[in-house]
Protein backbone atom coordinates (compact mmCIF):
# COMPACT_ATOMS: atom_id res chain seq x y z
CA UNK A 1 0.00 0.00 0.00
CA UNK A 2 1.20 3.42 -0.60
CA UNK A 3 2.51 5.69 1.73
CA UNK A 4 0.81 9.41 2.76
CA UNK A 5 1.13 12.10 -0.08
CA UNK A 6 1.07 14.34 2.98
CA UNK A 7 3.92 17.17 3.30
CA UNK A 8 4.42 19.32 6.33
CA UNK A 9 4.77 23.32 5.27
CA UNK A 10 8.32 22.11 6.45
CA UNK A 11 8.90 19.47 4.11
CA UNK A 12 8.19 16.80 6.51
CA UNK A 13 6.60 13.71 5.70
CA UNK A 14 3.55 12.14 7.32
CA UNK A 15 4.49 11.77 11.22
CA UNK A 16 1.93 8.55 11.69
CA UNK A 17 4.77 6.01 10.37
CA UNK A 18 3.58 2.68 9.38
CA UNK A 19 -0.29 3.54 9.12
CA UNK A 20 -1.45 2.73 5.80
CA UNK A 21 -2.58 5.62 3.01
CA UNK A 22 -6.05 3.42 1.61
CA UNK A 23 -7.69 6.87 0.42
CA UNK A 24 -7.16 7.97 -2.76
CA UNK A 25 -7.34 11.43 -4.67
CA UNK A 26 -6.22 10.39 -8.10
CA UNK A 27 -2.59 10.17 -7.74
CA UNK A 28 -2.27 10.58 -4.28
CA UNK A 29 -2.92 8.71 -1.39
CA UNK A 30 -3.74 9.79 1.98
CA UNK A 31 -3.96 8.00 5.67
CA UNK A 32 -6.89 7.85 8.05
CA UNK A 33 -5.29 11.59 9.60
CA UNK A 34 -4.71 13.53 6.55
CA UNK A 35 -7.16 12.79 4.14
CA UNK A 36 -8.56 16.16 3.28
CA UNK A 37 -12.34 17.08 4.20
CA UNK A 38 -12.29 18.34 0.73
CA UNK A 39 -10.11 17.46 -2.15
CA UNK A 40 -8.25 20.45 -4.33
CA UNK A 41 -11.07 20.78 -6.85
CA UNK A 42 -13.30 21.43 -3.74
CA UNK A 43 -15.25 18.22 -4.03
CA UNK A 44 -16.04 16.83 -0.74
CA UNK A 45 -14.12 14.09 0.67
CA UNK A 46 -16.19 10.73 2.39
CA UNK A 47 -14.45 12.47 5.98
CA UNK A 48 -16.91 15.51 5.15
CA UNK A 49 -20.10 14.26 4.00
CA UNK A 50 -19.75 11.12 6.62
CA UNK A 51 -20.32 8.16 3.54
CA UNK A 52 -17.95 4.99 3.65
CA UNK A 53 -18.00 4.31 6.50
CA UNK A 54 -16.73 7.68 7.60
CA UNK A 55 -20.27 8.93 9.66
CA UNK A 56 -19.73 8.90 13.20
CA UNK A 57 -18.79 5.14 15.33
CA UNK A 58 -18.49 4.00 11.57
CA UNK A 59 -16.20 1.77 11.04
CA UNK A 60 -13.38 4.15 9.23
CA UNK A 61 -14.68 7.31 11.93
CA UNK A 62 -13.39 4.07 14.76
CA UNK A 63 -9.91 3.69 13.17
CA UNK A 64 -9.51 7.44 12.93
CA UNK A 65 -10.46 8.23 16.71
CA UNK A 66 -8.87 4.66 18.01
CA UNK A 67 -5.10 6.20 16.70
CA UNK A 68 -6.01 10.07 18.06
CA UNK A 69 -6.57 8.89 21.40
CA UNK A 70 -3.61 6.37 21.53
CA UNK A 71 -1.10 9.41 20.80
CA UNK A 72 -3.12 11.61 23.30
CA UNK A 73 -2.30 8.34 26.21
CA UNK A 74 0.73 8.32 24.94
CA UNK A 75 2.19 11.78 24.69
CA UNK A 76 4.71 13.01 26.41
CA UNK A 77 6.26 16.37 27.31
CA UNK A 78 9.32 16.48 25.36
CA UNK A 79 9.74 19.36 23.43
CA UNK A 80 11.60 20.04 20.32
CA UNK A 81 10.79 23.08 18.65
CA UNK A 82 13.20 22.69 15.63
CA UNK A 83 10.35 19.80 14.40
CA UNK A 84 7.80 21.48 16.47
CA UNK A 85 6.42 17.96 17.85
CA UNK A 86 4.87 18.58 21.21
CA UNK A 87 4.07 15.22 22.57
CA UNK A 88 1.17 13.86 20.35
CA UNK A 89 1.78 15.66 17.09
CA UNK A 90 -1.05 16.39 15.16
CA UNK A 91 0.02 18.63 12.52
CA UNK A 92 -2.26 18.82 9.51
CA UNK A 93 -4.42 16.50 10.51
CA UNK A 94 -7.98 17.06 9.57
CA UNK A 95 -10.85 16.24 11.93
CA UNK A 96 -14.44 14.66 10.69
CA UNK A 97 -17.20 17.06 11.80
CA UNK A 98 -18.76 16.36 15.38
CA UNK A 99 -15.58 15.35 16.62
CA UNK A 100 -15.26 15.74 20.40
CA UNK A 101 -12.39 16.05 23.13
CA UNK A 102 -14.82 16.40 25.64
CA UNK A 103 -13.39 15.62 29.01
CA UNK A 104 -10.35 14.17 27.88
CA UNK A 105 -8.00 15.48 30.97
CA UNK A 106 -4.23 15.31 30.05
CA UNK A 107 -4.10 16.18 26.36
CA UNK A 108 -0.20 16.82 27.47
CA UNK A 109 2.33 18.99 24.31
CA UNK A 110 -0.03 18.95 21.81
CA UNK A 111 0.76 19.93 18.23
CA UNK A 112 -2.31 21.01 16.17
CA UNK A 113 -0.32 23.46 13.90
CA UNK A 114 -1.70 23.60 10.11
CA UNK A 115 -5.04 21.30 11.41
CA UNK A 116 -8.25 21.63 10.12
CA UNK A 117 -10.96 20.73 11.84
CA UNK A 118 -14.97 20.36 10.80
CA UNK A 119 -17.89 21.52 11.58
CA UNK A 120 -18.80 21.52 15.72
CA UNK A 121 -15.48 20.50 17.20
CA UNK A 122 -15.29 20.56 21.08
CA UNK A 123 -12.78 20.64 23.63
CA UNK A 124 -15.12 21.03 26.39
CA UNK A 125 -13.88 20.74 29.60
CA UNK A 126 -10.67 19.14 28.56
CA UNK A 127 -7.52 20.35 30.13
CA UNK A 128 -4.22 20.99 28.10
CA UNK A 129 -0.42 20.46 28.97
CA UNK A 130 2.42 22.32 28.29
CA UNK A 131 2.70 23.93 24.74
CA UNK A 132 -0.88 23.79 23.32
CA UNK A 133 -0.39 24.93 19.82
CA UNK A 134 -3.30 25.71 17.31
CA UNK A 135 -0.74 27.82 15.06
CA UNK A 136 -2.65 28.54 11.44
CA UNK A 137 -5.12 26.45 12.62
CA UNK A 138 -8.91 26.11 10.64
CA UNK A 139 -12.33 25.95 12.29
CA UNK A 140 -15.82 24.52 10.65
CA UNK A 141 -18.59 26.59 12.30
CA UNK A 142 -18.37 26.11 15.38
CA UNK A 143 -15.45 25.67 17.79
CA UNK A 144 -16.06 24.44 21.95
CA UNK A 145 -13.44 25.22 24.15
CA UNK A 146 -15.98 26.23 26.72
CA UNK A 147 -13.98 25.11 30.49
CA UNK A 148 -10.87 24.35 29.10
CA UNK A 149 -7.46 24.69 30.95
CA UNK A 150 -4.69 25.32 29.32
CA UNK A 151 -2.03 24.75 32.11
CA UNK A 152 0.82 26.43 30.45
CA UNK A 153 -0.16 29.06 27.88
CA UNK A 154 -1.71 28.90 23.95
CA UNK A 155 -0.82 29.31 20.45
CA UNK A 156 -3.62 30.16 18.64
CA UNK A 157 -1.36 32.92 16.05
CA UNK A 158 -3.09 33.25 12.23
CA UNK A 159 -6.04 30.81 13.22
CA UNK A 160 -9.18 30.66 11.54
CA UNK A 161 -12.73 30.53 13.46
CA UNK A 162 -16.03 30.06 11.68
CA UNK A 163 -19.33 31.20 12.51
CA UNK A 164 -19.05 30.65 16.49
CA UNK A 165 -16.11 30.39 18.70
CA UNK A 166 -16.72 29.49 22.75
CA UNK A 167 -14.09 30.10 25.25
CA UNK A 168 -16.63 30.92 27.74
CA UNK A 169 -15.16 30.21 31.31
CA UNK A 170 -11.71 28.83 29.32
CA UNK A 171 -8.40 29.63 32.33
CA UNK A 172 -4.91 30.56 30.69
CA UNK A 173 -3.33 29.36 33.27
CA UNK A 174 0.72 29.57 33.62
CA UNK A 175 2.74 27.46 35.43
CA UNK A 176 5.35 28.16 38.50
CA UNK A 177 8.82 28.33 36.68
CA UNK A 178 11.12 27.64 39.40
CA UNK A 179 13.81 26.36 36.23
CA UNK A 180 13.31 29.82 34.39
CA UNK A 181 12.18 28.15 31.22
CA UNK A 182 12.49 30.41 28.41
CA UNK A 183 9.38 28.89 26.70
CA UNK A 184 6.18 31.68 26.46
CA UNK A 185 3.33 30.74 29.05
CA UNK A 186 0.88 33.51 27.19
CA UNK A 187 -2.44 33.39 25.27
CA UNK A 188 -1.46 34.32 21.77
CA UNK A 189 -4.51 35.22 19.14
CA UNK A 190 -1.91 37.41 17.21
CA UNK A 191 -3.81 37.93 13.67
CA UNK A 192 -6.40 35.09 14.31
CA UNK A 193 -9.58 35.63 12.77
CA UNK A 194 -12.99 35.21 14.07
CA UNK A 195 -16.35 34.90 12.33
CA UNK A 196 -20.04 35.98 13.63
CA UNK A 197 -19.24 35.48 17.09
CA UNK A 198 -16.85 35.00 19.86
CA UNK A 199 -17.75 34.00 23.76
CA UNK A 200 -14.52 34.47 25.91
CA UNK A 201 -17.09 35.37 28.78
CA UNK A 202 -15.70 34.45 32.36
CA UNK A 203 -12.14 33.44 31.66
CA UNK A 204 -9.07 33.69 32.71
CA UNK A 205 -5.88 35.12 31.42
CA UNK A 206 -3.38 34.71 33.82
CA UNK A 207 -0.23 35.85 31.83
CA UNK A 208 -0.32 38.43 28.41
CA UNK A 209 -3.41 37.99 26.36
CA UNK A 210 -2.09 38.69 22.67
CA UNK A 211 -5.08 39.82 20.08
CA UNK A 212 -2.85 42.02 17.87
CA UNK A 213 -4.22 42.33 14.37
CA UNK A 214 -6.78 40.26 15.38
CA UNK A 215 -9.99 40.20 13.18
CA UNK A 216 -13.37 40.54 14.68
CA UNK A 217 -16.09 40.18 12.11
CA UNK A 218 -18.84 40.61 14.35
CA UNK A 219 -19.72 40.10 17.87
CA UNK A 220 -17.35 39.42 20.73
CA UNK A 221 -17.92 39.27 24.50
CA UNK A 222 -15.92 39.52 27.10
CA UNK A 223 -17.81 40.05 29.90
CA UNK A 224 -16.64 39.45 33.76
CA UNK A 225 -13.21 37.90 31.62
CA UNK A 226 -10.20 38.58 33.87
CA UNK A 227 -6.34 39.63 32.41
CA UNK A 228 -4.08 39.38 35.37
CA UNK A 229 -1.38 41.05 33.25
CA UNK A 230 -1.28 43.06 29.87
CA UNK A 231 -3.62 42.91 27.59
CA UNK A 232 -2.78 44.26 23.72
CA UNK A 233 -5.95 44.37 21.28
CA UNK A 234 -3.74 46.91 19.29
CA UNK A 235 -2.87 46.86 15.31
CA UNK A 236 0.02 48.47 13.62
CA UNK A 237 -1.58 47.91 10.81
CA UNK A 238 -3.97 50.88 9.63
CA UNK A 239 -6.53 51.53 6.70
CA UNK A 240 -7.83 47.73 6.88
CA UNK A 241 -11.15 47.34 7.12
CA UNK A 242 -11.14 43.87 8.13
CA UNK A 243 -9.18 45.17 11.49
CA UNK A 244 -12.47 46.81 12.57
CA UNK A 245 -14.21 46.34 15.81
CA UNK A 246 -17.61 46.60 15.11
CA UNK A 247 -19.43 44.83 18.21
CA UNK A 248 -17.36 44.05 21.60
CA UNK A 249 -18.32 43.97 25.00
CA UNK A 250 -16.39 44.28 28.35
CA UNK A 251 -18.73 44.61 30.94
CA UNK A 252 -17.41 44.04 34.47
CA UNK A 253 -14.15 42.68 32.82
CA UNK A 254 -11.23 43.40 34.93
CA UNK A 255 -7.65 44.65 33.57
CA UNK A 256 -4.58 44.48 36.03
CA UNK A 257 -2.12 45.03 33.82
CA UNK A 258 -1.68 47.24 30.47
CA UNK A 259 -4.62 47.11 28.17
CA UNK A 260 -4.31 48.65 24.66
CA UNK A 261 -6.59 49.18 21.80
CA UNK A 262 -3.78 51.46 19.64
CA UNK A 263 -4.59 51.89 16.24
CA UNK A 264 -8.18 50.23 16.22
CA UNK A 265 -11.06 51.59 14.41
CA UNK A 266 -14.40 50.81 16.47
CA UNK A 267 -16.72 50.95 14.03
CA UNK A 268 -19.56 49.39 15.79
CA UNK A 269 -20.47 49.71 19.63
CA UNK A 270 -18.15 49.05 22.05
CA UNK A 271 -19.51 48.37 25.40
CA UNK A 272 -17.09 49.06 28.89
CA UNK A 273 -19.74 49.14 31.30
CA UNK A 274 -18.90 48.35 34.86
CA UNK A 275 -15.13 47.60 33.65
CA UNK A 276 -11.61 47.97 36.29
CA UNK A 277 -8.57 49.21 35.03
CA UNK A 278 -5.88 49.14 36.97
CA UNK A 279 -3.54 50.32 34.86
CA UNK A 280 -2.56 52.34 31.72
CA UNK A 281 -5.24 52.33 29.24
CA UNK A 282 -4.02 52.73 25.34
CA UNK A 283 -6.17 53.67 22.91
CA UNK A 284 -4.00 56.46 21.21
CA UNK A 285 -4.85 56.24 17.31
CA UNK A 286 -8.05 55.07 17.88
CA UNK A 287 -11.47 56.07 15.97
CA UNK A 288 -14.17 56.04 18.35
CA UNK A 289 -17.76 55.04 17.82
CA UNK A 290 -21.09 56.82 19.22
CA UNK A 291 -21.93 53.47 20.47
CA UNK A 292 -18.94 53.46 23.00
CA UNK A 293 -19.69 53.48 26.36
CA UNK A 294 -17.80 53.62 29.70
CA UNK A 295 -21.03 54.06 32.13
CA UNK A 296 -19.41 52.73 35.76
CA UNK A 297 -15.99 51.93 34.46
CA UNK A 298 -13.08 52.77 36.75
CA UNK A 299 -9.86 53.74 36.34
CA UNK A 300 -7.68 53.45 39.06
CA UNK A 301 -4.17 54.41 38.48
CA UNK A 302 -3.70 58.26 37.97
CA UNK A 303 0.21 57.92 39.95
CA UNK A 304 2.93 56.51 37.68
CA UNK A 305 6.52 55.14 39.06
CA UNK A 306 8.14 58.18 37.60
CA UNK A 307 7.71 60.90 35.40
CA UNK A 308 7.88 59.08 31.98
CA UNK A 309 5.11 56.93 33.35
CA UNK A 310 3.12 59.51 35.41
CA UNK A 311 2.97 61.76 31.80
CA UNK A 312 1.77 58.20 29.78
CA UNK A 313 -0.98 57.98 32.82
CA UNK A 314 -1.95 61.55 32.02
CA UNK A 315 -1.73 61.19 27.66
CA UNK A 316 -3.41 58.25 27.72
CA UNK A 317 -6.50 60.02 29.59
CA UNK A 318 -6.09 62.95 27.38
CA UNK A 319 -6.74 60.54 24.30
CA UNK A 320 -9.74 59.16 25.72
CA UNK A 321 -10.94 62.74 27.14
CA UNK A 322 -10.66 63.88 23.29
CA UNK A 323 -12.21 60.99 21.88
CA UNK A 324 -15.16 61.42 23.82
CA UNK A 325 -14.62 65.51 22.69
CA UNK A 326 -15.39 64.34 19.29
CA UNK A 327 -18.61 61.97 19.89
CA UNK A 328 -19.81 65.18 21.98
CA UNK A 329 -20.22 63.05 25.15
CA UNK A 330 -19.52 65.96 27.72
CA UNK A 331 -20.07 63.62 30.98
CA UNK A 332 -17.49 60.81 29.67
CA UNK A 333 -15.61 63.45 28.31
CA UNK A 334 -15.57 65.28 31.55
CA UNK A 335 -15.25 61.85 33.64
CA UNK A 336 -11.70 61.29 31.67
CA UNK A 337 -10.40 65.41 32.11
CA UNK A 338 -11.01 64.89 35.44
CA UNK A 339 -8.37 61.44 35.40
CA UNK A 340 -5.88 63.93 33.51
CA UNK A 341 -5.99 66.15 35.66
CA UNK A 342 -5.46 64.04 38.58
CA UNK A 343 -2.45 62.35 37.00
CA UNK A 344 -1.04 65.78 36.20
CA UNK A 345 -1.65 67.09 39.86
CA UNK A 346 0.54 63.63 41.05
CA UNK A 347 3.58 64.17 38.69
CA UNK A 348 6.59 65.52 40.95
CA UNK A 349 8.41 67.45 37.93
CA UNK A 350 4.98 69.51 37.72
CA UNK A 351 5.55 73.12 39.59
CA UNK A 352 3.77 72.70 42.91
CA UNK A 353 1.75 75.84 42.54
CA UNK A 354 0.07 74.06 39.41
CA UNK A 355 -0.31 71.11 41.94
CA UNK A 356 -1.88 73.66 44.57
CA UNK A 357 -4.11 74.91 42.33
CA UNK A 358 -4.97 71.37 41.27
CA UNK A 359 -5.39 70.16 44.43
CA UNK A 360 -8.08 72.63 45.44
CA UNK A 361 -9.98 72.23 42.45
CA UNK A 362 -10.57 68.64 42.90
CA UNK A 363 -11.60 68.78 46.77
CA UNK A 364 -13.44 72.40 46.21
CA UNK A 365 -15.51 70.85 43.02
CA UNK A 366 -14.02 67.30 41.97
CA UNK A 367 -12.57 68.93 38.74
CA UNK A 368 -16.26 70.60 38.42
CA UNK A 369 -18.18 67.58 38.27
CA UNK A 370 -19.43 67.95 41.64
CA UNK A 371 -22.41 70.15 42.21
CA UNK A 372 -22.52 69.43 46.19
CA UNK A 373 -18.70 70.57 47.00
CA UNK A 374 -19.29 73.59 45.83
CA UNK A 375 -22.41 74.13 47.72
CA UNK A 376 -20.93 72.80 51.01
CA UNK A 377 -18.26 75.25 50.14
CA UNK A 378 -20.20 77.81 50.30
CA UNK A 379 -22.22 77.61 53.31
CA UNK A 380 -19.26 76.54 55.15
CA UNK A 381 -18.11 80.23 54.27
CA UNK A 382 -21.55 81.94 54.63
CA UNK A 383 -21.16 80.56 58.33
CA UNK A 384 -17.31 81.41 58.95
CA UNK A 385 -17.84 84.98 57.47
CA UNK A 386 -20.97 85.37 59.51
CA UNK A 387 -19.08 85.16 62.81
CA UNK A 388 -16.58 86.54 61.49
CA UNK A 389 -18.43 89.95 60.99
CA UNK A 390 -20.32 89.49 64.33
CA UNK A 391 -16.71 90.10 65.89
CA UNK A 392 -16.38 93.36 63.46
CA UNK A 393 -20.00 93.95 64.81
CA UNK A 394 -19.30 93.61 68.33
CA UNK A 395 -16.07 96.10 67.83
CA UNK A 396 -18.15 98.26 65.88
CA UNK A 397 -22.05 99.02 66.25
CA UNK A 398 -23.33 96.18 67.11
CA UNK A 399 -26.24 95.53 64.62
CA UNK A 400 -28.76 92.77 65.02
CA UNK A 401 -28.44 89.33 63.64
CA UNK A 402 -30.48 90.25 60.19
CA UNK A 403 -27.95 92.75 59.69
CA UNK A 404 -24.96 90.08 60.16
CA UNK A 405 -26.54 87.58 58.06
CA UNK A 406 -27.39 90.21 55.21
CA UNK A 407 -24.43 91.51 55.04
CA UNK A 408 -22.49 88.36 55.42
CA UNK A 409 -24.20 87.26 52.29
CA UNK A 410 -23.60 90.37 50.68
CA UNK A 411 -19.90 89.87 51.01
CA UNK A 412 -19.92 86.60 49.18
CA UNK A 413 -22.06 87.49 46.11
CA UNK A 414 -20.48 91.17 46.43
CA UNK A 415 -17.29 90.72 47.66
CA UNK A 416 -15.96 94.05 46.50
CA UNK A 417 -18.78 96.14 47.25
CA UNK A 418 -16.84 96.87 50.65
CA UNK A 419 -14.59 99.11 48.97
CA UNK A 420 -17.19 101.15 47.49
CA UNK A 421 -19.10 104.51 49.68
CA UNK A 422 -21.76 103.48 51.60
CA UNK A 423 -24.55 105.22 51.88
CA UNK A 424 -24.43 108.19 54.55
CA UNK A 425 -28.14 107.48 55.71
CA UNK A 426 -27.44 103.91 56.61
CA UNK A 427 -27.60 103.61 60.34
CA UNK A 428 -24.30 101.98 61.57
CA UNK A 429 -23.25 100.27 58.52
CA UNK A 430 -21.13 97.34 58.65
CA UNK A 431 -19.43 98.27 55.46
CA UNK A 432 -18.42 102.09 56.68
CA UNK A 433 -17.00 100.95 59.50
CA UNK A 434 -15.21 97.69 58.54
CA UNK A 435 -11.87 97.14 59.34
CA UNK A 436 -11.10 94.13 56.44
CA UNK A 437 -10.31 96.43 53.29
CA UNK A 438 -7.54 98.55 55.33
CA UNK A 439 -7.12 96.78 58.98
CA UNK A 440 -4.83 99.19 60.70
CA UNK A 441 -6.31 102.42 59.63
CA UNK A 442 -10.09 101.23 59.86
CA UNK A 443 -9.19 99.60 63.33
CA UNK A 444 -7.58 103.16 64.22
CA UNK A 445 -10.62 104.98 62.91
CA UNK A 446 -12.78 102.86 64.83
CA UNK A 447 -11.30 103.10 68.44
CA UNK A 448 -11.14 106.88 67.81
CA UNK A 449 -14.32 107.35 66.82
CA UNK A 450 -15.57 104.78 70.16
CA UNK A 451 -13.56 107.62 72.26
CA UNK A 452 -15.36 110.35 70.85
CA UNK A 453 -18.43 108.71 71.24
CA UNK A 454 -18.24 107.96 74.55
CA UNK A 455 -16.10 110.63 76.35
CA UNK A 456 -14.09 109.34 79.08
CA UNK A 457 -15.69 111.77 82.47
CA UNK A 458 -12.92 114.23 84.28
CA UNK A 459 -11.45 113.62 87.45
CA UNK A 460 -12.30 115.77 89.82
CA UNK A 461 -9.97 118.78 91.22
CA UNK A 462 -8.57 117.65 94.53
CA UNK A 463 -8.44 120.46 97.47
CA UNK A 464 -5.38 122.70 96.55
CA UNK A 465 -5.06 121.34 93.09
CA UNK A 466 -5.97 124.97 91.29
CA UNK A 467 -3.74 126.73 93.46
CA UNK A 468 -1.04 124.74 91.78
CA UNK A 469 -1.47 125.81 88.51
Amino acid sequence: MSDCAYRSTEGLRCQFTGSPAPFREVYHHFCHFHLPLRYKDGTPSPKLTGRDGWGLGGPEWGVFEKGIIERLRDARENVNLAIRQFGANFEGVEFPPDFAFTGAAGIICANFTNTKFGDKISFSDATFGRHADFTNAAFGTRACFERVKFKAGVWFANSKFGTQANFKGAIFESPPDPMGSPYRYDADFTAATFGDGADFSDARFIKQAYFRRAIFRLMINFNNAKFHEDADFSTDLTGNTDLDIRNISFNNAHFNGLSSFENRKFSGSASFNDAIFNNLVNFHGCTFHQGMSFRGAQFNKTRGKDKDEGEALERSYRTLKLGMEELRARNEEAIFFAHEMECRRQRGDVPWIERFAATMYKHMSDYGRAMDLPLISLLVLTYVSYFLYLAIAIVTCEPGAIARLLFTIEQIFRPFFIWATPKTDVPCSLVLKSPLPHPIPRLAAIAGNHRSAHPVPARPAAAGEDGLR
